[in-house]
């Protein structure tokens, strides 16, 4: 949709997808690259309990927090909001 012009170039890109050999997580880097905007990786915990859902939340939330504070880069960053153990 970005390359046919159909949606604007993003600010930055926030890839959730479960690792990266996701097939996602390629497409992310791809238009990352491509494209140059910043992404950032989101740690994805393997648990779905409410410890588990409670990290994602926040790595979410500090990931935008920083995106949006920070002036545009083509560098990538990966997300982590605090240790699961």
């Amino acid at each position: 949709m970005l390359e046919a012009g159909l949606i604007e170039k993003p600010d930055f890109l926030i890839n959730g997808a479960a690792g990266s050999c996701d097939p996602n997580s390629k497409i992310f880097e791809y238009i990352s690259e491509k494209w140059h905007i910043p992404a950032v990786y989101l740690d994805v915990p393997y648990s779905h309990d409410r410890r588990s859902i409670d990290y994602y939340t926040e790595g979410y939330r500090r990931s935008s927090r920083h995106s949006r504070s920070s002036p545009a880069t083509s560098s990538t960053r990966t997300a982590s909001a605090r240790s699961v153990s």
